[in-house]
């Protein structure tokens, strides 16, 4: 199962807190999750945005993050790297 804290590069003692996840199936099964990232003393430090589709009748994979600042400026994106059903993001759906 894939690490939110090790796929977003969070460092200690900045912790990541799970704020939204929303899931809808169907031919294609989608997860979108919104994180914050927190500094030791509570101070919000980024946004992140993440999602993951999986289509059932054909073998593609859809998955990506954007990185935002905390006055909600876009600072990074990018892509999970998927190698297996044992770094599937929906199993922590």
């Amino acid at each position: 199962m894939l690490c939110f804290e090790h796929a977003f590069h969070i460092v200690p003692p900045h912790s990541l807190e799970q704020v939204k996840r929303l899931c809808r199936r169907g031919v294609v099964m989608e997860v979108h999750w919104e994180h914050r990232e927190y500094t030791a003393d509570s101070h919000l430090v980024a946004r992140y945005e993440s999602y993951q589709a999986l289509d059932s009748e054909k073998p593609i994979q859809q998955n990506g993050w954007s990185k935002f600042v905390h006055d909600g400026r876009l600072i990074d994106r990018g892509h999970f790297i998927v190698s297996g059903s044992s770094t599937n993001m929906l199993d922590e759906a």
